[in-house]
């Protein structure tokens, strides 16, 4: 099953799980600025890293950051995914 390729620590006091009651694979953070949101978007882009920016009602002015997990993402692609926030946050 998909969420038995997630957990992976983050460091920083901040991990990524998804457990096996999860409905769906999805992980939302949000960071302390509208600012830092757009530029770590920016920055997972330019790494051709996918992810979301939401701004639907209920994420606060800085809206978050929203990561899927699909049957196709390998633990590789979960990896180069927690490196790059690694590096970014």
């Amino acid at each position: 099953m998909i969420y038995r390729n997630i957990p992976f620590n983050l460091g920083k006091n901040f991990s990524l799980a998804l457990h096996g009651d999860d409905i769906a694979p999805i992980a939302a953070f949000a960071l302390d600025s509208t600012v830092s949101t757009l530029r770590l978007h920016a920055a997972l882009l330019a790494e051709g890293i996918f992810v979301y920016r939401s701004t639907y009602i209920g994420t606060g002015s800085t809206g978050v950051i929203r990561c899927a997990v699909f049957a196709d993402h390998t633990q590789e692609h979960l990896a180069v995914l927690l490196d790059a926030l690694r590096r970014l946050l």
